[in-house]
């Protein structure tokens, strides 16, 4: 008789992924990575690492952007509708590590008025186009 079991996961693992902090830490466990060895891919401290894993690091789009690049792919737990025009500019800040600010600049808009329209509200026909081809 021969018994055929998975390894356990470790206790380190999130019981369940709620955060982008518990996504990253499931995704660097399984790559078998430590917190030292993702900081130096990706240029940040390790304390960065840790406090993004146990939710203490505010979510900025730098976080974001940098949670991206490891993951290579937007966490799935922001549960960004990319169908819409909004869920699209979010994105496209994420991918890019684009500020509200630098963003603005480059397609030539008031940072308010993209974060306004990022976060639900009106904007003209002539910003929407800007925006538009910004994607």
């Amino acid at each position: 008789m021969q018994l055929k079991l998975s390894k356990p996961k470790c206790l380190r693992y999130p019981t369940e992924i709620t955060t982008v902090g518990d996504e990253f830490r499931t995704v660097r466990l399984d790559r078998g990575l430590t917190q030292h060895e993702v900081g130096e891919m990706l240029g940040v401290n390790r304390n960065f690492i840790y406090e993004l894993e146990l939710n203490q690091h505010q979510l900025t789009i730098y976080s974001l952007h940098k949670a991206y690049l490891f993951l290579d792919y937007i966490p799935e737990v922001l549960k960004i509708d990319e169908s819409t025009m909004r869920g699209q500019l979010f994105a496209y800040r994420i991918r890019h590590g684009y500020t509200y600010t630098e963003l603005a600049k480059k397609i030539g808009l008031d940072k308010s008025t993209l974060a306004r329209f990022e976060k639900g509200g009106n904007i003209k026909i002539e910003t929407r186009d800007k925006i538009i081809v910004c994607l």
